[in-house]
This record gives structure tokens, C-alpha cells and sequence, in this order.
């Protein structure tokens, strides 16, 4: 806990406007090590197979930009439970949105849990990345069927609606709160707003996101609760993608548009 706790603290130094020098710098250090692969849109990809060799139906998704207006590094505190910006610091967020989500996925690799993993460019700019995909280069995703994203708010949410739109079912949503019982009371929710999954419902069936433990995102009160972030990071270790329940259809508007669209 000690290790990755101070991983997560060194990552948050970085303030990463999109394109930044620093968020180049932030991929450097902390995911090109992992071995990614970059698409067309720059987005990293890493695929880990299933234990017998087969593909998992599992997308992850978080994404390496922030929100700052300038670059560089910041100071941080970090407290009995919490992580915020050094009253000092100057930076206008401290980034949990969507730094935390990037540390849960490099945990998850250096596991091997199973999944293709998608840390997204631009998300903070209209999900650049993710559109791209799904406009340019949606084959990339054939047979997956569940994209789940560490990108929410708060402690509980397994989000059921983003951008106005059913983005996965409820019992979905109830089958991947089973799995993170030791976390938190996870429920659905329809309360999303937008990240990355929300482009990817018209090709993949269930998308949703998850709470990670930041609160108060895009301002200067914005702080994580890493005690949640451990909890949620030891309960992914565990994940298995055969426990989740797959009932969301593609609406055949999406599957038109998304096949005609130029």
C-alpha cells in the first residue's frame, strides 16, 4: 500500500493540459514502461489475453489528460485519508480526474488482469481520442463487449446513463457492483455526464464508469480519498470478466450511423 500510494502521489505532480510537454512526460515515465502501443489518434493501447489464450471482452478505459491551464509540476498533501493540492501550489485542479484511473489501470497490467486497456487522449477536449476510434478505426474493439471506465466521481457509482443515453443495463451495472462489495456500497446510477465510454455505445454493449474517489474535479478543492482508490485497486486485482452480465442491445440507429457516417 505504501508503494503504490506514493505512486499515485508522484503521479499527481504532473498537471497535463492536453498535448503538454508534461502530460509527453507523464506517458513517458509512467506508461510507455508498460509497453503501449499507439493508434492513429494517440491513444495507448496494452492487450492482455485470457489465462487460455483467448481475447478478453474487456475494454479499461481512463484517460492521460487534466484540466490545468498551464503545465509543469505541482505540489501536493497528503493527508490521513486524502490526497489535495499544497495550499501553495497555485494549480487551479489537482487532476485526480483521471489520474486516479490511470494508476488503477497500471495496477491492473502489472497484474495481468485480463482486458485491452485504452488510456485516452483528449478527453477534456471532447474525447478526441475515443470519437476518433469510433469514426476511423472501430475495428479495433471487435468482440469486445464491455467497456468500463475510471473516470466518476465520489464512491459508489456504477454510471447507467452518460451524455442523456442508456449506456448499459442495470443488471450489468449490479453484476460489477458484486465484484467491488469489499470497496464500496457500488450501485447503478444514471447521473453520468460524459467520458470516453459514452462514444463507444453504438459499437460496444454495456459502457459505463466508475467511481474512483475524487471529489470537487476541475477546481482547486479537488482532492482523492486513496484509502477508496487502494480498496477499488486490490478488488480489480481480482476481477472476473465472466461474473458480468451482457443484456444491453446496440440500437440499430447507432449501428446505421456509425456504419454511414462520413
Amino acid at each position: 500500500d505504501i508503494r503504490r500510494t506514493t505512486d499515485l502521489a508522484r503521479m499527481l505532480r504532473y498537471r497535463r493540459p492536453a498535448g503538454s510537454n508534461t502530460e509527453l512526460a507523464f506517458i513517458r515515465d509512467w506508461l510507455t514502461p508498460l509497453g503501449t502501443e499507439e493508434d492513429i489518434a494517440g491513444n495507448l493501447h496494452v492487450v492482455i489475453p485470457c489465462r487460455d489464450g483467448t481475447a478478453s471482452r474487456v475494454l479499461w478505459s481512463s484517460h492521460t489528460d487534466t484540466v490545468h491551464r498551464q503545465d509543469g509540476f505541482q505540489q501536493i498533501a497528503i493527508g490521513k485519508r486524502r490526497i489535495a493540492l499544497d495550499r501553495a501550489s497555485g494549480s487551479n485542479c489537482l487532476g485526480a480526474d483521471d489520474t486516479v484511473g490511470v494508476w488503477v489501470m497500471r495496477e491492473m497490467i502489472g497484474a495481468k488482469v485480463p482486458g485491452r486497456y485504452v488510456f485516452h487522449y483528449g478527453e477534456e477536449c471532447g474525447g478526441i481520442g475515443s470519437s476518433t476510434i469510433v469514426h476511423d478505426a472501430p475495428e479495433l474493439f471487435s468482440g469486445i463487449d464491455f467497456a468500463i471506465a475510471f473516470d466518476r466521481r465520489n464512491t459508489r457509482d456504477i454510471i447507467t446513463r452518460q451524455a442523456g443515453q442508456i449506456c448499459c443495463s442495470d443488471n450489468f451495472a449490479r453484476s460489477l457492483a458484486r465484484q467491488l462489495k469489499s470497496v464500496s456500497r457500488y450501485r447503478p446510477s444514471p447521473l453520468g455526464i460524459y467520458t470516453d465510454t459514452a462514444e463507444y455505445t453504438g459499437i460496444i454493449r454495456e459502457c459505463t464508469n466508475i467511481s474512483v474517489g475524487y471529489d470537487s474535479e476541475h477546481t482547486s478543492r479537488e482532492s482523492v480519498d486513496y484509502w477508496h482508490a487502494l480498496r477499488l485497486c486490490k478488488a480489480m486485482l481480482k476481477f472476473r470478466e465472466d461474473k458480468l452480465v451482457c443484456e444491453r442491445e446496440i440500437p440499430s440507429y447507432a449501428e446505421d450511423e456509425y456504419l454511414y457516417d462520413d
